[in-house]
């Protein structure tokens, strides 16, 4: 009943979610990247707005990335990437929330 795909044989919805999953992933890792260089005084952000910003940003682009990554899987492991995703998800806004919130 659910017989492995081929390598060869990919269905839309797999392509899909890799496509989007790339678009919004890599916003997402730039302005995480961004946020983490300006909570730690690395970068040319004297003001802080990369960080306040940078912050509202991620947790949309991380939303959007923890959505589109798990439609990247083959259908039976669907379930548990959505689950990983978002605990993953789940744990950078927590973290990303708190460089804001100790600046």
């Amino acid at each position: 009943m659910n017989e492995p795909l081929s390598p060869t044989k990919w269905p839309a919805s797999r392509i899909v979610g890799v496509v989007l999953t790339v678009v919004v992933g890599v916003p997402f890792l730039w302005v995480l990247i961004s946020v983490i260089v300006s909570r730690l005084h690395f970068g040319p952000d004297p003001h802080g707005y990369v960080l306040i910003f940078g912050t509202f940003a991620c947790l949309i682009f991380g939303l959007l990335t923890a959505l589109a990554l798990p439609w990247a899987f083959p259908q039976s492991a669907r379930p548990r990437a959505f689950v990983w995703s978002f605990v993953g998800y789940a744990v950078i806004a927590v973290a990303v929330i708190a460089m804001l919130l100790t600046a």
